[in-house]
């Protein structure tokens, strides 16, 4: 089942064109990865996509349903993203910056939202780490922190914005593993990336952006 349709959308930055009536569909459980060289669009068409900025022109459709050119409570329960700076509060602790999504977010009350957030910190393996806080973890306790609270509104589309950068091998293989995990759970899952091989051996397809003439 098609739960993202990008149908001929158009973005401009200062009059120039940065996406050019690109289009895309990705299935509930499908892995796609899109690679290109910097300045092509990757990140921007993710951004796109979650609400993060608006599109000149086409549609963005999300479980049958079109985004308009507003953010709304509807459209960020659906699509989470994953930033590539992990975009983590610094202020607030691992477990904290899970909790303030659930509560913030999803209206769930505190004692409620300590459970889950544990919970999903079990599933990241970051669960002894709950009482630190962002700066005290590694790159890859960061990338699990990011995602472990992208997850925590249960969203059908998961973007992933070089999710292995900075990332040693062994890293790499981790989060290969739960972007794994994840589509077999029937997660739409999109990766922008600039490892060609990882995009290679994660993804059902590979798709390549190229620079707007």
């Amino acid at each position: 089942m098609k739960v993202l349709e990008i149908k001929e959308i158009i973005k401009n930055f200062n009059k120039i064109r940065i996406l050019d009536k690109f289009s895309l569909e990705v299935d509930e459980g499908e892995i796609v990865s899109i690679i290109g060289p910097s300045g092509v669009g990757k990140s921007t068409l993710l951004r796109c996509i979650n609400g993060l900025e608006k599109i000149d022109s086409g549609e963005i459709v999300i479980n049958n349903k079109e985004i308009k050119n507003k953010m709304t409570k509807q459209k960020n329960l659906d699509v989470g993203l994953v930033f590539q700076d992990y975009n983590l509060f610094p202020q607030y602790s691992v477990l904290e910056n899970i909790t303030l999504t659930l509560t913030k977010v999803l209206k769930i009350k505190a004692e409620e939202s300590i459970i889950k957030a544990k919970d999903l910190l079990l599933q990241m393996e970051l669960l002894e780490r709950m009482n630190l806080y962002p700066y005290q973890l590694s790159g890859g306790e960061k990338q699990r922190l990011a995602i472990a609270r992208t997850l925590a509104t249960n969203p059908k589309i998961i973007c992933f914005d070089e999710p292995t950068s900075a990332l040693d091998p062994k890293l790499v293989k981790y989060i290969f593993k739960i972007i794994k995990e994840l589509s077999k759970q029937q997660k739409a899952i999109l990766i922008v990336t600039h490892d060609i091989k990882f995009a290679t051996d994660i993804s059902d397809r590979v798709i390549e952006m190229k620079k707007c003439i």
